[in-house]
């Protein structure tokens, strides 16, 4: 389905490392796979895949970080759109396969997002939902009004805003779906624009403390979200932002 959440990226300079956390922490495997001569790992969750391990180069500037990617039928389409919003392509196209590539692109705050594109379906049911799968998207943002507009033009995303105790949540949706969020950066947040990527897990609480003895920080402790769920916020040991979230509903 276009709109639809499909992969993840970690981005970051210790891929040996990085897995070693997120396996300990979320019971990911790694396994490496050959694409055009060059060996490339990616996470798994059982026989589900969940993204891949990206190593930085040294003089990359970026912090570590989670990069999303939103499934579209028509690639090219996609980044013009994006630059027409006032967004740009730092990768514009980039061949997986003959069948699929994607563009990295950046929205006109500099948040950091993927397009990615399918010639074949993606089999049904994919990505599969529950404990150790992404489950939600959320971009904290210095112009919600305005970044709505733009990937609304960009994804065809619509969205409706609920009132929280934070203020206005704007839930975005691609039909009747909920891909994700966005929301006012919060005050004292010391970042720029970005996607967050959350994680689904059966108990928030005993992770986050799992996830801070293994080394990450954490930006939010343990917080109800008011008959929705209840979340918190880490970075990595290498400082890529994650959440991890468990449903209401589940607990």
């Amino acid at each position: 389905m276009s709109g639809k959440v499909v992969w993840h990226d970690l981005n970051t300079r210790e891929t040996a490392k990085a897995a070693a956390f997120y396996g300990e922490l979320l019971g990911w495997q790694v396994r490496s796979r050959e694409m055009d001569g060059k060996k490339n790992d990616f996470l798994y969750l059982g026989e589900e895949g969940l993204g891949c391990l990206v190593k930085q180069d040294p003089k990359d500037p970026m912090p570590a970080h989670w990069t999303a990617y939103v499934q579209v039928d028509d690639l090219d389409a996609a980044v013009k759109r994006a630059q027409r919003g006032g967004g740009s392509a730092p990768v514009p196209r980039m061949k997986i396969t003959d069948d699929d590539a994607f563009a990295i692109l950046k929205d006109p705050l500099g948040a950091t997002f993927a397009a990615y594109f399918c010639r074949k379906p993606l089999p049904p049911g994919y990505p599969k939902q529950g404990p150790g799968t992404f489950c939600w998207e959320e971009l904290l943002t210095t112009d919600p009004k305005r970044m709505l507009g733009f990937y609304g033009e960009v994804f065809g995303w619509s969205h409706e805003t609920v009132e929280m105790p934070i203020g206005p949540y704007h839930i975005l949706k691609s039909g009747d779906v909920h891909v994700g969020g966005v929301m006012q950066m919060p005050p004292g947040v010391q970042a720029p624009p970005h996607w967050l990527s959350y994680v689904a897990v059966t108990e928030v609480d005993k992770t986050a403390a799992k996830a801070v003895k293994l080394g990450a920080r954490q930006h939010v402790p343990p917080t109800d979200i008011p008959g929705i769920g209840r979340f918190s916020v880490h970075a990595d040991p290498q400082g890529a932002a994650f959440a991890l979230y468990t449903s209401a509903k589940r607990a």
